[in-house]
């Protein structure tokens, strides 16, 4: 459900007792496969949809779970001196307070993706910058938008949405006024979400599509799609993890330098 972590959720028919069965999917064993389980009848949320908010604004957002008592939305509101980024949010139910949930406070504006853009000519206009939150509800479904580019200027399409413990793995297409794919993206930096760095080959409309790598869609197939101007810019990678540092001594750390954009400057760390 979540990586190789199970998840179930059940409405027993009867009083009585009940046994659960906990296995390796390969029915194999090792000192290493610990686990917790968790079992409870209070309400669990997956996700909330819009995904994000703008700093000190509020939105009525869709609650996506179980057993919230009947629940089905939920208004969820930021502070104007909230900071931007993702924070864990719970929600209250007839049933109690739900787990926390990512939600996103962000610094753009935020649109909510109505029913209905799942062809170029009906593609949401959009004016940058920009966060759209949409879902993917059904199978084969397709998301278009378009934005007015300038010549050689650089644009960010950034989807979060598998980094959030959902299970869409998505997949960003460009196309020109004409219709004809331009350029596109797949995964991130270890993670299923695209990001794609787009320079405008010319002045003009370009169009946006959103879409699921292997077809799929459903309740749980929501996403963040952040389109905003970008320019040169860089990202550092590396296996920190293998650093270990005790007091007063040295390490080598590895590191990736990935040159965005035109960026060719010094990097100092």
């Amino acid at each position: 459900f979540i990586g190789g972590d199970s998840f179930l959720t059940c409405k027993l028919p009867e009083d009585g007792d009940y046994f659960l069965e906990v296995r390796d999917t390969r029915y194999i064993g090792n000192r290493k496969y610990v686990y917790c389980v968790t079992i409870a009848d209070q309400p669990f949320a997956h996700a909330v949809f819009p995904m994000a908010v703008q700093q000190g604004q509020t939105t009525e957002a869709t609650v996506i779970g179980h057993n919230l008592g009947g629940l089905k939305k939920s208004t969820v509101r930021s502070a104007a001196n909230d900071s931007p980024g993702w924070k864990k949010v719970s929600i209250q139910t007839p049933r109690g307070l739900t787990n926390p949930v990512p939600m996103l406070v962000s610094a753009y504006p935020q649109l909510v993706a109505k029913v209905g853009n799942f062809s170029i000519a009906e593609a949401i206009r959009l004016l940058l910058p920009v966060g759209v939150n949409g879902q993917l509800s059904k199978r084969d479904e397709v998301h278009f938008y378009s934005f007015d580019a300038k010549k050689h200027a650089y644009y960010l399409l950034e989807i979060e949405s598998d980094r959030r413990d959902l299970p869409l793995d998505s997949v960003i297409d460009i196309y020109d006024s004409a219709g004809k794919r331009v350029t596109g993206a797949d995964d991130g930096y270890y993670t299923k979400d695209a990001q794609l760095d787009f320079k405008a080959p010319s002045d003009g409309k370009f169009f946006v599509s959103v879409r699921d790598l292997h077809n799929r869609g459903g309740e749980r197939f929501i996403y963040n799609l952040r389109v905003v101007p970008s320019g040169p810019d860089f990202e550092v990678h590396g296996k920190y993890y293998y650093a270990q540092l005790a007091p007063g001594t040295r390490m080598i750390w590895f590191a990736r330098l990935s040159r965005r954009n035109g960026f060719n400057g010094p990097v100092e760390m």
